[in-house]
């Protein structure tokens, strides 16, 4: 996956010294609440086929035996209609018991 810019983003964050550019590229983000601070990352044809068939995504944090708190999602967080449409879908899936998990993106 790589990161891209968007519409929302406030700034860009650039690498840290001593990594090249193949380790890192300068990251477009949007901390405009000084409290999260939120990227877009786009998949290849590749990583969504893959990811179609495992369902999985891995998520990396360098520096630390630790993490921050983290967040990777699908859905667009700057725009509620696609919460509330995909929170509105969850609802209706979930009625008919197939396991879901409790999922509400309008409280992230």
């Amino acid at each position: 996956m790589n990161p891209i810019s968007f519409k929302e983003q406030t700034k860009i964050l650039n690498k840290p010294e001593g990594m090249t550019d193949k380790e890192c590229s300068p990251l477009p983000v949007w901390n405009g609440d000084s409290q999260r601070c939120i990227s877009c990352w786009k998949a290849n044809l590749k990583e969504r086929l893959l990811f179609l068939f495992t369902g999985k995504i891995w998520l990396w944090v360098w520096y630390g035996q630790t993490q921050p708190p983290v967040c990777v999602d699908i859905i667009h967080p700057f725009r509620k209609t696609t919460k509330e449409k995909i929170k509105s879908l969850i609802n209706i899936i979930s009625r008919f018991r197939i396991g879901l998990p409790n999922y509400d993106p309008i409280k992230k």
